[in-house]
């Protein structure tokens, strides 16, 4: 397409750079991404800067990769993709309301991706939140029923209030054989990081449809 006359497209530079990038050319990855920003409207900035983001996480910059991410917001601050991932990075320096608070702007901006509401989910398990997290992994299988980590934490969730239930079946039954005022059973809460530093990084690093023009 370059020797055809196509150089003024931020789609195509910004996929000849994820190709560079994915074939470890780092040297001209960036290259790529600046002649994309260079050729870039507004509609489409977001999704470079985004893409730009993804790169600084395969290479371990974080701090390059938030930056990215909080422009591409700055362009479209409806960009459910990088409010999900800058939620990710927020989680990780230990700001979890405003984690939360990031995944709920990215489900409102565009209902169909699951990641934020899996990685909401998370954030209710961790915090002992059971219906919280039911809702949030609800609507995260409603979108992927397939989603591997979706279905792990709800099988466990569920294991862990039968377990519950049992409990509570079994307390009442000793009270009532018991002359002794036992009191109510002890609240019971889902217990923290569980499945939480394992799971948290689940990043949806590449924007599917840029390839095509005006996304």
């Amino acid at each position: 397409l370059l020797q055809l006359g196509v150089v003024a497209s931020p789609e195509l530079w910004n996929n000849l750079g994820l190709s560079c990038f994915y074939g470890q050319h780092y040297d001209l990855c960036l290259t790529c991404m600046e002649r994309a920003l260079m050729f870039a409207d507004d509609k489409t900035l977001a999704d470079v800067w985004y893409n730009i983001g993804h790169i600084g996480i395969g290479v371990g910059d974080l701090a390059f990769a938030y930056q990215a991410f909080k422009v591409s917001v700055s362009y479209d601050n409806t960009h459910a993709e990088s409010l999900n991932n800058i939620g990710v990075l927020e989680l990780r320096k230990g700001n979890t309301e405003l984690a939360k608070s990031l995944f709920q702007s990215s489900i409102s901006a565009d209902g169909s991706l699951y990641e934020p509401s899996y990685n909401a989910s998370l954030i209710s398990h961790n915090e002992g939140n059971v219906q919280e997290c039911l809702d949030n992994l609800n609507a995260s299988l409603d979108k992927f029923p397939e989603h591997t980590d979706s279905n792990e934490l709800m099988r466990t969730l569920k294991e862990r209030l039968m377990g519950y239930a049992r409990y509570d079946r079994r307390t009442a039954s000793e009270s009532r054989l018991s002359t002794v005022v036992l009191g109510t059973a002890p609240n019971v809460t889902v217990p923290h990081n569980t499945f939480f530093e394992a799971k948290s990084a689940n990043i949806r690093w590449k924007r599917d449809h840029l390839v095509q023009h005006g996304v």
